[in-house]
């Protein structure tokens, strides 16, 4: 008999005994869990029939709803895992993270923040998913905190964290240009926010600034405006023949 055989056996046979042994049905979910999610749900229901006042029981169940992708049943189950044990921080950690896998940033928001008030594992990690969370939100400057923070704290994907801080950085950026506001193109790939500037609008904005200070005779100034124009766009023509005057 393989070992997963006979520890199979073994966790049905405590069952056989005392039919209404709890953890006997939370080792069933758990070992069903890994291939078996819709059976391993039944167990861990009926562990929770036995022991509803178990907080890791629902935690448990909580995994076989969310691979059957029902997030609704799953954020349920871990509402009650915390309502029982509201200082343990796996059960925001998962909460947290389901939330985010579901779309729902403010909310995740809000459990990553407890996580930082608890104080829990690597708190750098937490500050860098509240502002992944935070940037789907537009909450641009709050992100920025967060991400800087995560590098402050010595975050281990630190790399990652700073790129995320130049973005951002870049996007507040044009946010403070007056010409329509922040412009950028979103793109999604394995997760992550790809942005990208609109360098034509920005050289635009330079030029336009060149043309204003060269028309007032601010001939320094003007040059100046002319050649960030041109870094925007090297094919720039109109800036280059401004330059050029």
């Amino acid at each position: 008999m393989k070992f997963e055989e006979k520890e199979f056996a073994e966790i049905l046979q405590k069952i056989k005994d005392n039919p209404t042994d709890a953890k006997a049905y939370s080792e069933l979910g758990s070992f069903l869990g890994v291939i078996y999610d819709e059976l391993a749900l039944v167990a861990l229901t009926k562990c929770i029939e036995l022991e509803p006042k178990n907080p890791d029981s629902y935690f448990d169940r909580a995994f076989c709803y969310r691979d059957l992708n029902h997030y609704n049943q799953a954020i349920l189950d871990l509402n009650k895992a915390i309502e029982l044990s509201p200082n343990n921080g796996k059960f925001y950690k998962l909460r947290g993270l389901f939330l985010e896998e579901d779309e729902n940033y403010s909310e995740a928001v809000k459990d990553f923040s407890k996580l930082i008030e608890l104080n829990f594992e690597n708190v750098a990690e937490w500050h860098a998913k509240r502002g992944e969370n935070f940037f789907e939100l537009r909450k641009f400057k709050k992100a920025l905190a967060d991400f800087e923070k995560a590098v402050e704290l010595n975050y281990k994907h630190k790399d990652s964290a700073e790129k995320r801080c130049s973005d951002i950085k870049k996007i507040l950026q044009l946010n403070e240009l007056k010409f329509g506001g922040w412009y950028f193109v979103e793109k999604k790939l394995k997760g992550q926010a790809i942005l990208m500037e609109n360098e034509t609008l920005l050289a635009e904005e330079k030029l336009k600034l060149a043309q204003e200070n060269f028309d007032a005779g601010n001939f320094n100034n003007a040059i100046a405006y002319c050649r960030q124009a041109i870094s925007y766009n090297q094919k720039n023509i109109e800036a280059m023949l401004l330059l050029g005057r």
